[in-house]
C-alpha cells in the first residue's frame, strides 16, 4: 500500500501557488457573478438631460418590506432632485454625489431576467428594448450605489425602496 508523501507547509504554500490560487478564485467568482448576465452594459457619466426636478406620482407595493403602504403613499407629491452638487429623494440628501449611467439591452424572455429586486424582475414595463439606470453614489470611494433610478419607456422613472416601487415624472430641467 502506498502512502502520499506530505511536504512541509513551507514547500507547499509558495507565492506562486498563492497567486495561482487567487487568480483561479477571482476568475471563478467573476464567472459566477457575471457569467450569466444577459447583455453587455456600458457605464458612463450621467447625461445632463437627466438633471432636474422629479415628482413622485405613484407608489406600488412589489414585495415585502417594513414600510407600510400608507406610509409609502405619503411620499406621493414629494420631489427628487438630480443636480451636479446635490441629490435628494424622500428624506435622503447627498451633497456632491457621484452619478453613473448604465445602459444595457433588456432580456428577450422572462427566464433571462437574472437580476432580482429590479423593476424588470417585478414586471414593471417589461416590454422594452433597453434598461437605463441612474446609479447614485455617496462619494467616489463608494462600492455600492446609494440609490438606483430606472428610466422607463413611458417617460416615467422608478425607484425601488423597501418593497415599494416609487414612480416619478420629470417636472423641470432645474431643481428649485
Amino acid at each position: 500500500m502506498e502512502y502520499l508523501q506530505l511536504r512541509s507547509l513551507s514547500q507547499m504554500v509558495t507565492p506562486a501557488v498563492i497567486q495561482k490560487d487567487l487568480v483561479w478564485r477571482i476568475s471563478l467568482t467573476g464567472l459566477l457573478l457575471f457569467g450569466s448576465m444577459t447583455a453587455e452594459a456600458s457605464e458612463t457619466p450621467l447625461p445632463k438631460t437627466f438633471y432636474g426636478d422629479y415628482k413622485i406620482i405613484d407608489v406600488l407595493k412589489v414585495s415585502g418590506g417594513l414600510t407600510s403602504d400608507e406610509q409609502a403613499k405619503k411620499s406621493i407629491g414629494s420631489h427628487m432632485c438630480i443636480r451636479k452638487d446635490i441629490f435628494t429623494l424622500r428624506s435622503n440628501k447627498i451633497n456632491y454625489p457621484v452619478y453613473k449611467y448604465l445602459k444595457k439591452a433588456a432580456p428577450e424572455r422572462d427566464s433571462e431576467i437574472d437580476e432580482p429586486n429590479t423593476p424588470l424582475f417585478f414586471g414593471i414595463e417589461k416590454d422594452r428594448q433597453t434598461i437605463e439606470t441612474i446609479l447614485v453614489y455617496e462619494n467616489m470611494k463608494a462600492v455600492y450605489p446609494f440609490e438606483k433610478i430606472e428610466a422607463l419607456p413611458s417617460g416615467r422613472y422608478v425607484n425601488l425602496f423597501d418593497g415599494h416601487a416609487y414612480f416619478l415624472r420629470k417636472t423641470s430641467a432645474k431643481c428649485p
